[in-house]
Order: structure tokens, then sequence, then C-alpha cells
């Protein structure tokens, strides 16, 4: 909980303070050395999308952040090497969930995300 405080989208971190309480189990993967050589991230996503389709829920992922239950990003926690690449966002402006795809280098898309608006030049989803 301390660590979205004051993150946003204001509307994306109301919803996952309320989400997190109701949580009863947190999967840990640890990414090791490996991961990295050959096809060492199939593994990976091998067995996030197997706990993921057998159980729900949401992800977090270091220098990402926190998905809704979608799979789609909520709060704005990427780090300096994930910007550039174009991603799926979602917003909740009206109690639905609005999914997207932006650039994170786009300083203006970043704006509008952060404000709880579907940026100008989103494709949506």
């Amino acid at each position: 909980m301390e660590e979205i405080q004051g993150d946003q989208p204001t509307s994306g971190a109301e919803w996952l303070r309320n989400y997190l309480p109701k949580a009863t189990v947190i999967y840990v993967l640890q990414l090791l050395d490996g991961t990295d050589v050959n096809d060492g991230w199939a593994g990976v996503h091998s067995v996030q999308n197997r706990l993921w389709d057998r159980c729900g829920g949401i992800l977090q992922a270091d220098l990402e952040g926190f998905t809704n239950d979608g799979g789609y990003h909520i709060l704005w926690q990427f780090g300096k090497t994930q910007l550039g690449n174009g991603r799926w966002l979602s917003l909740l402006p009206d109690g639905k969930w609005q999914a997207f795809e932006m650039m994170l280098d786009n300083p203006e898309q970043k704006k509008a995300f952060l404000d709880g608006r579907v940026p100008p030049g989103a494709i949506l989803i």
C-alpha cells in the first residue's frame, strides 16, 4: 500500500487500494540471471500465464508496475528502460475499464494518462 501512495492516475491507485486487501494468495516469481539468455523468458511467461489462467488476479512487475485483472497497466510505475515501448494500459473513468495502447515516451500521452484521460493518438483496445 505504501508503494502506491501518490501514484497516478488516481482512479487506478484507488482501485488497487480496494483490491489488494481482498487478495488471499500472492505468487512471487524470482527472475535469475539466466532469464535473459536464450529463451529464458519463455519459461517465466509460461509459469506466469498458467498461474494467471488458473487463479486469476492481477500482475505486478518491477519497473513496470501493477495491472488490473485484464492484464493492462493501471499506474505509471515504469522504469526508464521501458520508455519508448508501446504498452497496453487501462483507465477507470466511469467505473468501467477502458484499455488502450500508447507510447510511454510520448509526453502528451503520458500527461493525459496521469490526468486520468485516454491519451490523444492512443489505440483503443
